[in-house]
């Protein structure tokens, strides 16, 4: 028996093609739209054919719930399903799964599912996969999951190739297979699915399961942008943003606009992130808040997480709303926010601190193939941290992160093997993780690389090819290389010696916050035979640099003060520079200073501080002060001679190869000085100089 239209519909308005146009958004162009010019299409087509049919009516409601008109939309999927509609029983149970226009309800959602399950309906099979997947009401099950997703394949429905491809991308449940994701991707795009065409796409810009294409991966998304898609404009957009040059990011806003104007949620939430980062264009918190909320309507999975983001960047962050949208993000399958919820419990933050909780959270996130959440997972599970250590399972999560891109997994790789902290120590395969870093972008990891080539460990040393390392990196924007670089052109390795470019490396890692160039600048413009001597800037970057905080930069004004050198000598300056030094644990400015009070002339002398201060130096293993308190013992400067206690400094310098030192303690054993005379001791004393390669340790 037919259902009649309900009171708020006519059957005029059913067999009334504006009433067919009046579905799709008001103020969308339907033309503009794929999606909703093939809605059209069949809305027509139903309509003519029988306006009272259960086809015609379920496209109408699927149209009212696809405008969040929720209620009426599902009432009629009630009275649908109440028929035995399968299709309806579906819309019934997303409803309930994500809660669009119903509480959050798995069991109801399942209920429905299992009923058009039952009627052999193809996309129930597909969500349950996906129920099954994200542990929604049932056990989290991937085995289950994949083979609900291949029962909906060999139904035919085509989604659930997608589904399950990413299944394969991600590892979950499957080892990874990225050639077959992209084989049933591009079978579902050949089938006609436009999100599976899109991902094609996506995965021809990555080189990802097939040879990197851009060039047919743009024509592809321009083609389909052509033709209305959202889900393309989004795409595109995405990799302008990411890999295009000024005008394609222009038009990346462009499209994403397009997409937001269409309805699009998730473009909603990746035009937010746009306003949160302020590159692109001007930051705009209050409009990426907007869209976020847009996107949230739309039931967008993505925005909760974005709107956690948002909040994270305000300039008082409310961490207990941030947990909070973590976890709704979290709640609805998104791996990206479960990794999100972790990392805010292994901080504390809107929570108490739990690292136990984090890495639970991280391993949640892992399972469903967030790279962030291996890593995390990984890092916590090698450490030993939230839980007992396992170091086989961490490394295996880890090469899990890296596997699909996540270079910091690689790094943590590389510096497990380097150190040898729980994996065999082994520098070639530390070089080799660093080298699969570096090929990936990881700027970090160029750096280690041309280190690494610098002094050859875990590969052959090498100055020119790490010269260009550095260079790669320094170029890249890190500030680090550009010092390193800089200290290459001004020694002459690796390239030919070159000061003026030295000094414009220096110059741009001063810019990026790297104090240390600040020192250098300061000493090359004082003491390079290459440049006109400039006292005033050496001064200058020296005076910036310590009140930058650096220590090298501190140290040096001291020396500059105490011999005069560009400068009016001034012991009081020279002594508060040492001791702001000093006062950073720098052992090399402590000896300055005792150096400073033992040779000053007239009343700047002072041997008791010189002791007190060489003293403190000799604590933190400076043997050049070590040695000098045994001096200033045997010769009594400001105290008694005390021979046995200038052997002890003298011992405790000398096992830290000080030459001088080494001669001194041979020549007290020789001569029984301060100690019992012993010949033994004295004949392993060895003559060496500062040019010496090595000195026997005693």
């Amino acid at each position: 028996m037919p259902i009649p239209p309900p009171a708020w519909a006519s059957a005029e308005e059913l067999t009334s093609g504006a009433k067919c146009r009046h579905l799709a958004r008001d103020g969308v162009d339907i033309e503009n739209s794929a999606y909703w010019r093939d809605a059209l299409t069949a809305c027509e087509a139903f309509l003519r054919a029988n306006p009272s049919s259960i086809d015609a009516r379920y496209f109408f409601y699927a149209s009212k719930f696809s405008l969040q008109q929720f209620e009426p939309a599902l009432t009629g999927f009630e009275q649908l399903a109440a028929q035995g509609h399968a299709p309806s029983m579906d819309y019934l149970a997303v409803a309930s799964a994500s809660g669009f226009g119903r509480e959050r309800d798995f069991k109801i959602a399942l209920s429905w599912l299992r009923k058009a399950r039952g009627a052999n309906d193809p996309r129930s099979a597909e969500f349950l996969g996906e129920m099954y997947k994200l542990g929604w009401g049932v056990e989290q099950d991937f085995v289950m999951a994949r083979s609900y997703f291949e029962l909906a394949d060999r139904l035919g429905y085509l989604p659930a190739k997608r589904s399950l491809a990413w299944m394969y991308l991600d590892g979950i449940g499957v080892p990874l297979d990225p050639e077959r994701a992209f084989e049933l991707l591009a079978a579902a795009a050949q089938g006609g699915d436009e999100s599976a065409s899109t991902d094609v796409a996506y995965l021809y810009t990555r080189g990802i399961g097939t040879e990197k294409n851009t060039s047919r991966a743009v024509a592809m998304l321009e083609n389909m942008v052509q033709q209305g898609s959202v889900d393309a404009m989004r795409t595109l957009a995405r990799y302008y943003l990411r890999d295009g040059d000024k005008a394609q990011r222009k038009t990346a806003l462009d499209l994403l606009e397009k997409a937001v104007a269409l309805g699009d949620g998730y473009a909603m939430t990746t035009l937010a992130d746009v306003y949160i980062a302020g590159r692109e264009t001007e930051r705009d918190l209050a409009k990426a808040d907007n869209l976020l909320d847009g996107a949230i309507v739309q039931g967008t999975v993505a925005a909760y997480r974005g709107k956690a983001a948002l909040l994270m960047q305000m300039a008082d962050p409310r961490y207990g709303e941030v947990i909070h949208w973590a976890k709704e993000g979290a709640s609805r399958g998104d791996a990206a926010a479960m990794a999100e919820v972790g990392h805010l419990y292994e901080l504390g933050k809107g929570v108490p601190k739990d690292e136990r909780e984090a890495r639970s959270w991280y391993e949640k996130s892992a399972n469903l193939g967030s790279s962030i959440g291996q890593r995390n997972v990984g890092e916590l599970q090698y450490l030993g941290i939230g839980g007992p250590r396992d170091v086989q399972s961490g490394v295996r999560w880890l090469e899990k992160a890296a596997a699909s891109g996540n270079t910091p997994a690689m790094r943590f790789l590389a510096n497990g093997y380097e150190q040898g902290n729980g994996l065999p120590k082994d520098d070639v395969k530390a070089f080799e993780w660093f080298q699969k870093a570096a090929d990936a972008g990881d700027l970090n990891a160029v750096l280690d690389v041309a280190d690494r080539i610098y002094s050859g460990v875990g590969t052959s040393p090498d100055l020119e090819k790490s010269f260009l390392w550095y260079r790669k990196a320094a170029e890249g924007g890190l500030a680090k290389a550009q010092y390193y670089l800089a200290l290459l052109y001004e020694n002459g390795k690796g390239t030919a010696q070159d000061s003026r470019e030295a000094v414009h490396w220096l110059k741009v890692a001063a810019e990026g916050g790297y104090t240390a160039a600040l020192a250098e600048l300061g000493a090359i413009y004082s003491n390079d035979i290459s440049l006109p001597r400039d006292d005033e800037k050496s001064l200058d970057y020296l005076e910036r640099g310590a009140a930058a905080g650096d220590v090298t930069a501190m140290q040096m004004l001291g020396i500059k003060y105490e011999k005069g050198n560009g400068v009016a000598r001034d012991y009081s300056k020279a002594i508060k520079w040492y001791e702001a030094a000093a006062g950073k644990s720098s052992a090399d400015a402590t000896y300055q200073l005792g150096t400073l009070y033992r040779a000053a002339p007239g009343t700047q002398k002072d041997y008791r501080k010189a002791v007190e201060w060489f003293t403190k130096a000799g604590a933190r293993g400076s043997s050049q002060a070590q040695y000098a308190l045994g001096d200033m013992y045997e010769h009594g400067e400001g105290m008694p001679i005390d021979l046995s206690r200038a052997l002890s400094w003298f011992l405790m310098a000398a096992v830290r190869q000080h030459a001088d030192a080494m001669n001194a303690v041979g020549y007290y054993y020789q001569n029984g000085y301060g100690t019992k005379e012993d010949q033994t001791i004295a004949s392993r004393r060895r003559v060496c100089d500062r040019r010496s390669q090595s000195c026997d340790i005693l």
